[in-house]
C-alpha cells in the first residue's frame, strides 16, 4: 500500500514530474516498459485493488479498467464528486511523466457498487489501469498488490486518509 512517507518527499522534490511513475514501478516490483508480447489490442480489461473506509475499518474495492476502442470516459460504481474528478488529475498526472495517455474509450468500475468510494485515493490505482489497460505497463502482477494514492498534476505522490486500516485489510486478505 501506498502513503506518504519521508523517502518518498524527498524523491518528489528532486524530480517532481517523473515522480509518479519510478514510485509505481518500485511498489509493483516490474519495469515501466510498453507490453510488446502482444499485437496492439483493441480491448483490454485490468484489475486493480484498492480500499475504501467504512468508519475506522477498509474493505476491499476492485478498480476494474476497460480500454476499448472508441473515445470516452465513464467512471461507475458509486464514486463520489472528488473521485469523479479523479480522471482529470490522472490523465494530467500521466501526461506530465512523459507518458500519452489512453485515447480510447475508458470505462472504470469501482465494485462493489454498493459501497460509497470517496477521497483522492483512488487517483493511484486508476492510473495504474489506464497505464496497464492501454499497455504502458505489463498487468501481470497488479493482483499481488493493493494500491492507493492521490497524484497531484505533476505526477507526485500525495499523503491519503486512512492508510493504517487499508495496510492493515491488505495484510489481512494477502496482499504484499
Amino acid at each position: 500500500i501506498h502513503h506518504y512517507s519521508p523517502h518518498l518527499r524527498e524523491h518528489s522534490r528532486a524530480n517532481p514530474v517523473r515522480a509518479m511513475l519510478p514510485l509505481v514501478v518500485r511498489a509493483i516490483s516490474f519495469p515501466l516498459t510498453p507490453h510488446l508480447s502482444t499485437p496492439f489490442c483493441l480491448n483490454m480489461l485490468v484489475k486493480v485493488f484498492g480500499a475504501a473506509l467504512q468508519g475506522i475499518d477498509a474493505i476491499l474495492v476492485t478498480i476494474e479498467v476497460s480500454v476499448v476502442r472508441g473515445a470516452s470516459f465513464n467512471m461507475v460504481g458509486l464514486p463520489d464528486a472528488a473521485v469523479k474528478e479523479s480522471y482529470q488529475r490522472v490523465m494530467t498526472a500521466i501526461q506530465q511523466t512523459g507518458i500519452e495517455g489512453p485515447r480510447r474509450r475508458v470505462v472504470v468500475n469501482l465494485s462493489p457498487a454498493d459501497v460509497r468510494k470517496e477521497g483522492s485515493a483512488f487517483d493511484l490505482p486508476i492510473a495504474v489501469g489506464l497505464l496497464a489497460g492501454d499497455e504502458k505497463m505489463p498487468s501481470g502482477a497488479l493482483a499481488d498488490y493493493l494500491i492507493m494514492g492521490e497524484l497531484s498534476l505533476d505526477g507526485t505522490l500525495l499523503p491519503i486518509s486512512g492508510a493504517l486500516p487499508m495496510a492493515i485489510k491488505a495484510r489481512e486478505l494477502g496482499f504484499k
